[in-house]
């Protein structure tokens, strides 16, 4: 059973999965790839990897389970969020994005994985924009270290996750209220304004 008030509105690079484990604790995955000839697209690959994963707990090995299935030809962007009654275990890499809204207002996001951000104590965005399109991490590939957060939830809070060709390594404050927006139609995007628990 997916959670009350779910939107996901994918491209074909994009693909995503959301288990309950157990009454309490939500599994929510979201990836996204280019698209390439003669591999599974991005929504069959997550589905095929965490069907038959479903007693895994932790985000981080979430995206290790993804990258250990992952090869050369397919480097995903993902992030993974264990949601619990009262706070989110986030991990993330590459330039697939996590925002936790509270009350229509941006409360926590992940940190892109970029070459602008890996540089930003020595220069801005500003000095090179081309910069901030250069993806340093990602599954599949060799630099595979994810980051990752612990966010404090309040009742209410909605988890929207993203792909870079929604977000077009734009700050939040750009896109948001339009990915927010259910009557939009605006492809990239995972949104859960409710988390449900499931029938016992």
């Amino acid at each position: 059973m997916l959670p009350a008030r779910c939107r996901q509105e994918l491209s074909v690079e994009d693909g995503f999965w959301v288990g309950w484990l157990g009454p309490s604790k939500l599994l929510v995955v979201f990836a996204s790839a280019p698209v390439v000839a003669d591999i599974l697209p991005t929504a069959r690959f997550v589905r095929h990897v965490l069907d038959g994963r479903r007693t895994l707990r932790d985000p981080e090995l979430v995206l290790d389970a993804l990258h250990h299935c992952a090869s050369d030809e397919r480097l995903l962007s993902a992030v993974a969020v264990l949601w619990r009654p009262e706070r989110a275990e986030v991990a993330w890499i590459g330039d697939v994005r996590g925002h936790l809204i509270r009350r229509g207002r941006l409360v926590a996001s992940t940190r892109d994985h970029t070459l602008a951000n890996e540089l930003a104590s020595t220069m801005t965005c500003e000095d090179n924009p081309a910069l901030a399109r250069i993806v340093t991490r990602s599954l599949g590939g060799p630099s595979v270290r994810s980051d990752a957060q612990t966010w404090t939830l309040a009742p209410g809070d909605a988890l929207l996750l993203c792909a870079a060709h929604l977000h077009d390594f734009r700050p939040p404050a750009h896109y948001l209220d339009d990915a927010l927006d259910p009557t939009r139609s605006l492809p990239g995007r995972l949104l859960i304004q409710d988390r449900v628990s499931p029938e016992p």
